[in-house]
Protein backbone atom coordinates (compact mmCIF):
# COMPACT_ATOMS: atom_id res chain seq x y z
CA UNK A 1 0.00 0.00 0.00
CA UNK A 2 1.24 3.39 -0.99
CA UNK A 3 1.28 6.49 1.22
CA UNK A 4 -0.21 9.53 0.59
CA UNK A 5 -2.80 7.99 -2.09
CA UNK A 6 -5.34 11.06 -2.05
CA UNK A 7 -6.89 11.56 -5.15
CA UNK A 8 -5.49 7.95 -6.75
CA UNK A 9 -7.65 5.20 -7.85
CA UNK A 10 -8.00 1.91 -5.46
CA UNK A 11 -8.40 -1.21 -6.12
CA UNK A 12 -12.00 -2.59 -5.14
CA UNK A 13 -12.04 -4.92 -2.53
CA UNK A 14 -15.36 -7.04 -0.85
CA UNK A 15 -16.12 -6.18 2.49
CA UNK A 16 -19.53 -5.74 5.02
CA UNK A 17 -21.06 -1.98 6.17
CA UNK A 18 -21.92 -2.22 10.20
CA UNK A 19 -25.44 -3.77 9.09
CA UNK A 20 -23.32 -6.74 7.53
CA UNK A 21 -24.37 -6.18 4.42
CA UNK A 22 -22.05 -6.91 1.50
CA UNK A 23 -20.47 -3.64 -0.02
CA UNK A 24 -17.67 -3.40 -2.25
CA UNK A 25 -15.58 -0.16 -3.50
CA UNK A 26 -17.28 0.39 -6.45
CA UNK A 27 -20.43 0.60 -4.72
CA UNK A 28 -18.89 4.06 -3.31
CA UNK A 29 -18.14 4.87 -7.28
CA UNK A 30 -18.77 9.34 -6.96
CA UNK A 31 -19.11 9.87 -2.72
CA UNK A 32 -15.96 11.10 -1.30
CA UNK A 33 -14.44 8.46 0.88
CA UNK A 34 -11.89 7.97 3.43
CA UNK A 35 -10.15 4.50 3.61
CA UNK A 36 -8.18 4.26 7.58
CA UNK A 37 -7.13 1.55 9.15
CA UNK A 38 -6.94 2.17 12.49
CA UNK A 39 -6.52 -0.25 15.72
CA UNK A 40 -8.99 1.24 18.68
CA UNK A 41 -6.34 0.37 20.83
CA UNK A 42 -3.61 2.04 19.46
CA UNK A 43 -2.91 5.49 21.55
CA UNK A 44 -2.16 7.56 17.72
CA UNK A 45 -5.22 6.02 16.07
CA UNK A 46 -7.11 7.27 19.26
CA UNK A 47 -5.78 10.83 18.91
CA UNK A 48 -6.90 11.24 15.49
CA UNK A 49 -10.12 10.58 16.25
CA UNK A 50 -11.58 14.27 17.11
CA UNK A 51 -9.33 14.71 13.05
CA UNK A 52 -11.93 12.20 11.94
CA UNK A 53 -15.06 13.61 13.72
CA UNK A 54 -14.66 17.17 11.55
CA UNK A 55 -13.91 15.39 8.64
CA UNK A 56 -17.44 13.86 8.80
CA UNK A 57 -18.81 17.02 9.65
CA UNK A 58 -17.52 18.66 6.67
CA UNK A 59 -17.98 16.45 3.98
CA UNK A 60 -21.28 14.66 4.99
Amino acid sequence: MKKGAVGRTAESFNTKDINGEPLTLRDLKGKYLLIDFRASWGVPCRKGNPHLLKLYNQFQ
